[in-house]
């Protein structure tokens, strides 16, 4: 059911449905934190955030956005650590850089430039080694870009092998 729910929800974000308004990034993150209580209660994660600007968005596309994103760092963390989340913001002059930093199993540098393609799930084998329960639909992040892009938003992904992933969205202001 998750699945049909992700194609349906990849195929609806191209509709220009949605209401553009200001959101508060602390809210979303709120929000975030609520839908995914029982997956950070049950890794015992400790999801850290500065203070989020308000940018001009669709609040319900950025909660999706944030929720596949944390949701990815607590899925990649090794099941044997402990995950950790920070969330930081760089502003500058008419940009917002939010700033996504887990200690999971990170993403190897073919894999990075392959993520954001509908279905791509990386190397499976590998990640459910490492993983208790690596259940993927392999459209978390292809919905992240379409998000991203719908905001006019640029995403970079940094990582280094086990030091973890750090996803860069970079929000005009």
């Amino acid at each position: 059911i998750q699945f049909i729910n992700n194609i349906l929800h990849y195929s609806k974000i191209t509709e220009d449905n949605y209401k553009i308004g200001e959101v508060d990034l602390n809210d979303v993150v709120y929000i975030v934190q609520q839908n995914l209580q029982s997956q950070i209660k049950e890794r015992q994660a400790h999801i850290y955030s500065e203070y989020l600007p308000v940018i001009y968005g669709n609040q319900t596309l950025l909660v999706q956005m944030f929720q596949n994103l944390i949701s990815n760092s607590l899925r990649y963390t090794d099941k044997d650590q402990q995950p950790f989340i920070n969330i930081s913001c760089i502003e500058e002059k008419g940009f917002a850089k939010i700033r996504i930093k887990d200690n999971g199993i990170g993403i190897g540098e073919k894999n990075r430039r392959l993520v954001f393609k509908p279905f791509y799930k990386g190397n499976e084998k590998e990640d459910d080694s490492k993983n208790s329960s690596n259940s993927s639909s392999g459209l978390g992040l292809t919905i992240v870009k379409q998000i991203a892009d719908f905001h006019k938003a640029d995403i970079t992904i940094e990582s280094g092998g086990d030091n973890g992933t750090t996803i860069e969205l970079e929000f005009i202001n």
